[in-house]
């Protein structure tokens, strides 16, 4: 048993450890293991499989506990007082990045605040094989349907506020267009504004819907590359012809009929959709999508 007194004296060298860690969130599992890795820095001397250690470090706010509750069970987690409050749903699914309307707001190119973050996951596989090739009456059919949408989420308290995440799985890209932005004092994984663009305009309904996207679009126009932004669309091979929507954003954002070229060129014969579910929509002859009424 280790006693209190000897961890104490070595708290300030455990607190040193850990501030040198990139993490800033760990589960009691991970922390164990990071202290037996480092014993010889704090110098117990001693078994690090022990509760008086985590407690004190909780005790000595040397760092916070906090317990997430989301589907699929709860889990407690330990927090540096340093830490970013996005980094306890990212440190729930190790690998995860920020995504969607959370790297829009990142980003500074909404016009509301986002009520929860979220964090994307890639999936392990790619799709095999070749795209089967699409049909106009199953396109028709899907977009009049509501888009699927995760359902896991997750919910937690730090620093006396309680936050609300949501976990999505998207398509394994091996993280095309992840960089960090530096939030609170901390560098976070994030898509880039190309990237996130693609993300809402693939799916509006986890970025508040397509005049948020309009928005975005609008409000990137100084710092969005339409060259990268059709090369990362490319190579994330979606089956639908997702181009068709990037083109009408693009024009309907006022971006320059020069960069619009390279879009127009791209071969289609589907009518396309911008959106799920629409009940009043317009047709836009040049991009062959049918989009939102309200959008005129």
């Amino acid at each position: 048993m280790i006693s209190k007194q000897r961890v104490r004296d070595s708290s300030l060298a455990i607190q040193s450890i850990l501030e040198a860690q990139p993490e800033m969130v760990w589960g009691s599992k991970d922390l164990e293991v990071l202290l037996a890795k480092t014993k010889n820095e704090w110098g117990s001397g001693n078994t690090v499989q022990d509760a008086n250690i985590l407690a004190l470090l909780a005790d000595r706010r040397i760092l916070r506990t906090t317990v997430v509750d989301y589907n699929r069970g709860t889990t407690l987690l330990y927090v540096s007082p340093n830490a970013h409050r996005a980094e306890i749903g990212l440190a729930v699914r190790r690998g995860s990045y920020l995504a969607y309307f959370t790297a829009l707001h990142l980003w500074d190119l909404t016009k509301t605040i986002p009520k929860l973050f979220q964090t994307n996951l890639e999936q392990f596989k790619k799709r095999q094989g070749e795209k089967p090739e699409l049909e106009q009456l199953n396109v028709d059919k899907s977009f009049a349907r509501p888009m699927r949408q995760s359902s896991e989420f997750a919910e937690f308290e730090f620093t006396e506020t309680k936050y609300r995440a949501q976990f999505l799985s998207g398509i394994k890209t091996e993280r095309l267009g992840v960089t960090t932005v530096q939030i609170g004092g901390r560098e976070l994984p994030v898509t880039d504004v190309e990237r996130t663009l693609i993300d809402a305009l693939v799916r509006p309904i986890y970025c508040g819907g397509v005049d948020e996207v309009l928005h975005a679009f609008q409000k990137a126009k100084d710092r969005c590359s339409v060259k990268r932004t059709l090369s990362y669309l490319k190579k994330m091979d979606f089956i639908y012809p997702y181009h068709q929507l990037l083109g009408f954003y693009l024009e309907r954002a006022g971006y320059p009929a020069k960069e619009l070229e390279q879009i127009e060129k791209i071969q289609t014969s589907i009518d396309f959709y911008l959106t799920y579910e629409m009940r009043e929509k317009n047709y836009s002859k040049k991009w062959k999508v049918y989009y939102p009424a309200e959008l005129d």
